[in-house]
């Protein structure tokens, strides 16, 4: 099995490029859902509370506010990633043994904050999704409801484009049309498909 970790600027596209790796064959990991239900659980809603109380509405987590409130300095960054860190990361963790012992040809890792992170050890190849700036604002205001104000202040606390491109083993352009990026994903994917079957032992 091989596993590919996916990286992208905020609004870059990485789920939507991940998608299309599905609908060709690939197995995904989506640590975003993973997230939303461990927010709906009643421990974590707690050490959420605790540290975050503006983030709760009617006892419900207010996802789009926590981030905010995240963002908004290094210090509370590291809180809530100490929080949901460990417990996101063993479920991926677990997801990846499952799959392997299924045997997965091709697994991705649809993992925000992946760059720097334990989980980017188990990821043999690397890919970045290449988006301009001006696209991915507008993607951000029409799709998610982020302001360019927000954008910059996450941005302050992400590695570089240099940086990530530069781990990457393929990048994927993501200017285009639907029809363009998928003809580019499709491209990659062969070429996964060909380490799988040229290594067959990462089959098991």
């Amino acid at each position: 099995m091989i596993i590919v970790g996916v990286y992208s600027e905020i609004g870059g596209g990485k789920t939507f490029v991940s998608g299309m790796f599905e609908e060709l064959g690939a197995k995904i990991i989506n640590a975003d859902n993973e997230i939303a239900k461990l927010l709906e659980n009643d421990i974590m809603k707690s050490d959420i509370e605790s540290k975050f109380p503006e983030s709760i509405t009617d006892n419900i987590i207010n996802r789009k506010k926590l981030a905010e409130l995240a963002f908004s300095n290094e210090n509370k960054l590291r809180v809530l990633e100490s929080i949901l860190h460990p417990p996101v990361f063993e479920i991926i963790r677990n997801k990846i043994d499952s799959e392997r012992v299924n045997g997965t040809g091709i697994l991705i890792l649809d993992v925000p904050l992946l760059y720097g992170s334990k989980l980017e050890d188990s990821c043999e190849v690397k890919i970045f999704i290449e988006t301009p700036e001006k696209i991915r604002l507008e993607r951000l205001k029409k799709f998610r409801k982020i302001n360019e104000e927000e954008v910059k202040k996450r941005a302050k606390f992400q590695p570089s484009i240099k940086s990530k491109k530069q781990k990457a083993n393929f990048i994927i352009n993501n200017s285009g049309n639907r029809s363009e990026t998928f003809q580019e994903v499709s491209k990659v994917y062969q070429e996964l498909v060909k380490m799988v079957n040229d290594n067959p032992k990462e089959r098991c």
